[in-house]
């Protein structure tokens, strides 16, 4: 059931990688074509934009087209601003192969005739921004770009990814959404902030724009290369293709997965987290914080556009919270409310100052604090929180608490006895994944509705703001108080600790020789993975995790009980194919190689933060020499034979 037509099973690192599996073949055939051949082809192919509204692709591109104007240049903007709470999947396309990516913005640029590209991203991504600044360097250097290819980064605004928000961040601006469409108003406008303009068809002053966001630009390669049909191949006739999920919440593994349109929800989180004795009750499932709780009767619904709003809900960028009968739903419901009200901008009255309300009265509806007042006015608050919205945050609170109140409407009307007050929910955009994990922006909780970190809201709306640069309105408050990502840059992991690469590389050529070996050959390569496997585990036990618990005594014990699973976890994966027979083409050999490389990426490199922020140079190099000696000790003191089971390796001191 899963597919990997833009999420690759890999990591792809560099250019020519990419075009070992075929990267470049699209924008080659798409340069052969006239531009409304192009457009043509990704109409038939059907592909739907995978932003969240789900617009049809073509229609876009040949509408982007036809607004050319003669005295503006048109842009292509892809919108990797990723900050629906819930969904990680564009950082994941990102983080895995951003050439991909780059490639569909570029026969997008030749379609609708752009002079540019613009990738817009938070400043928080450093990784994603790390990846994509080398892949357009490379991009250029092959000659690949056509058009000049530049980042954006912005500021942790939830609107900093809506697609106006984002075009006046491009212009210089705060993300305060305007009501004009790119494609009739885009960037490089000589006009003022989120005003109402519209530019004219043909000769205007104003150029359109073309805003897609990274998952929808990595389709475009494939359905060039392959042809409209090989795209239809998957998916649905009206939702066709595949599509990159999110999957959170209450369960015991989260994950992203690109599956087949038409999977069931139900499917999807089996796939991604099987269930697991003594868990509560599945109850439902939130997409974000945008479309209404999916109940878990629901769950046999197949992913794909229309189907999801038949059942009163959406697709939308497919990222999905669950949720089981532990979480209280009014404490889901404060918790959206929260976040939404908090991220509105103000220049609509009703969805800021309704919003406050909402997000106040659920709150004492949730510590059993309200009164009969209190009730009544959540129906009426949600009535006229749109009123005058120009961009869809406010309709947000309407889907989302909407529908709890819909399927839980004890919850919420006082008619129950009141049993133990609820702990606040945290909805919050996602900032890693850790151990099959999701790691939230704590931060988030302490986000004032003025958008600044301070102890007391100033009671200003951020739309008071709007003429301000975009540095200006952020200069004291989120960006530079916001969390690290937790996931350090590549060349900082490899400066920091060269001796761990050192330990983490013998174990990945190891694995290297098991994936190239002969069939009679792989059971002895294993062997000699096995006791890499076994080196490192004892040298970080027995120097890297009691140096972390120094520093931090409880992410120390967190990470190290991490190392240890996935220690268990590899061994038990050799272990499964030493006595299995497995060949190269196994299954468990598959599972094997995701476990080693993740091993690295999403453990070492948070220890390796956790280690560059309390220690100076000088100490991290007497660590990084401990390590050596450590793994020299390893070698010595580990059974020859290589046998040995993994609890007989020493404890950390």
């Amino acid at each position: 059931m899963t597919e990997h037509r833009i999420l690759d099973r890999k990591r792809v690192d560099n250019l020519a990688a990419y075009q070992v599996l075929g990267g470049g073949s699209g924008l080659e055939a798409a340069r052969g074509l006239e531009p409304d051949e192009i457009i043509a082809a990704i109409t038939a192919a059907g592909l739907r934009g995978r932003g969240g509204a789900g617009f049809p692709t073509g229609v876009k591109w040949q509408t982007v087209a036809a607004y050319r104007s003669d005295s503006h240049p048109t842009s292509v903007v892809v919108n990797g601003a990723e900050g629906e709470p819930g969904t990680f999947k564009d950082r994941a396309i990102l983080r895995v192969n951003p050439y991909r990516v780059l490639e569909g913005a570029l026969i997008a640029a030749l379609a609708v005739g752009a002079t540019g590209v613009i990738v817009g991203l938070k400043r928080a991504f450093e990784h994603e921004i790390e990846r994509l600044d080398r892949a357009i360097s490379e991009l250029e250097a092959a000659g690949w770009a056509h058009v000049p290819i530049r980042l954006l980064l912005g500021p942790s605004s939830y609107l900093f990814g809506e697609e106006t928000g984002l075009l006046e961040v491009i212009e210089g601006r705060g993300p305060f959404p305007r009501t004009a469409p790119p494609y009739r108003q885009g960037i490089d406008d000589p006009g003022t902030a989120a005003e109402d303009h519209f530019a004219e068809s043909g000769g205007s002053d104003s150029a359109p724009t073309l805003v897609d966001n990274v998952e929808t630009m990595a389709n475009v390669p494939g359905i060039l290369a392959r042809g409209p049909e090989w795209f239809r191949s998957v998916g649905t006739a009206q939702s066709p293709g595949t599509i990159v999920c999110t999957v959170s919440g209450d369960l015991p593994h989260h994950g992203v997965a690109e599956v087949p349109m038409g999977t069931t929800l139900r499917e999807l989180i089996d796939l991604v987290s099987p269930p697991a004795e003594g868990r509560g009750t599945i109850i439902g499932a939130l997409p974000g914080v945008s479309l209404a709780l999916i109940p878990s009767s629901e769950f046999d619904t197949p992913l794909t556009y229309e189907d999801m709003q038949a059942i009163g809900s959406g697709l939308g960028s497919a990222g999905f919270i669950v949720f089981d009968d532990t979480t209280d739903p009014v404490a889901i419901a404060h918790g959206a409310a929260r976040f939404l009200s908090v991220e509105s901008c103000g220049q609509c009255t009703p969805c800021k100052g309704d919003g406050l309300e909402l997000r106040d009265r659920l709150d004492k509806i949730r510590r059993h604090e309200a009164n009969e007042k209190d009730h009544e006015a959540i129906p009426r608050l949600l009535d006229r929180v749109t009123l005058g919205a120009r961009c869809y945050l406010a309709q947000e609170q309407q889907n989302v608490i909407g529908s709890l109140l819909r399927l839980f409407p004890a919850a919420f009307d006082g008619s129950t006895p009141a049993g133990p007050v609820s702990e606040p929910l945290l909805i919050a955009p996602i900032v890693d994944l850790v151990a099959n994990h999701f790691i939230l922006d704590e931060n988030n909780a302490r986000k004032q509705p003025d958008w600044s970190f301070d102890d007391v809201d100033s009671g200003t709306s951020p739309a008071a703001r709007k003429h301000e640069s975009v540095e200006a309105l952020f200069s004291a408050t989120p960006e530079h108080e916001a969390p690290e990502s937790g996931f350090m840059t590549e060349s900082e992991a490899l400066d920091s600790l060269p001796q761990l690469t050192a330990l983490h590389a013998a174990m990945e050529r190891a694995l290297g020789a098991v994936e190239t070996a002969s069939e009679g050959d792989v059971r002895a390569r294993l062997d000699d993975l096995h006791h890499e496997v076994l080196v490192y585990i004892d040298a970080t036990r027995r120097v890297l995790y009691p140096m972390v618990r120094r520093f931090d005594p409880d992410e120390g014990d967190t990470v190290a009980d991490v190392g240890d699973k996935y220690g268990r976890d590899t061994i038990a994966l050799i272990d499964d194919l030493m006595n299995g027979g497995a060949d190269s083409d196994s299954a468990a050999l598959k599972k094997l190689d995701s476990a080693v490389r993740v091993w690295f990426t999403q453990h070492e490199h948070r220890v390796v933060s956790i280690l560059r922020a309390q220690m100076d140079p000088e100490a991290l190099d007497e660590l990084d020499r401990a390590l050596a000696e450590g793994r020299e000790e390893s070698l010595v003191e580990l059974n020859p034979n290589r046998g040995e089971d993994l609890g007989s390796v020493r404890s950390e001191s």
